[in-house]
């Protein structure tokens, strides 16, 4: 039987603990909900996950999708290019300022949010 290798944080380790004290019922629901900052639902609903696939059934499924924030491959492309053109001795957040204040990347209405900006300086190691 082939065992399958799952990275989980910190604190879905301790969900771990927390939901398996709470099926061996050494702890309540309502307990392990305040330890977790959830409410009973969601505690319920992770006692199910954790019956049906054991622990890892607790872990992320979003870890290694890519973000809903991800900004179009050629976007990025051309706001990286012209950081290290332009702007490869600015720190990131000039280099940022610099993106929004006098490029527009072909947006329509509006630029890029300061957070997805920065995240090409940062990338370009500027």
């Amino acid at each position: 039987m082939a065992q399958e290798l799952v990275s989980m944080s910190t604190k879905e380790l301790d969900r771990v603990d927390l939901v398996r004290r709470v099926i061996e019922r050494r702890l309540t629901q309502v307990k392990a909900a305040e330890l977790m900052g959830l409410s009973a639902r969601q505690v319920r609903r992770l006692c199910i996950a954790y019956q049906q696939a054991g622990p890892i059934g607790l872990a992320s499924r979003k870890r290694g999708q890519p973000s809903n924030r991800r900004l179009p491959p050629q976007l990025q492309a051309e706001a990286v290019e012209i950081v290290r053109e332009r702007y490869a001795d600015f720190g990131p957040k000039l280099a940022q300022e610099k993106l929004l204040e006098l490029h527009t990347f072909g947006c329509p209405s509006r630029s890029p949010p300061a957070s997805r900006a920065g995240a090409f300086a940062a990338s370009c190691g500027g």
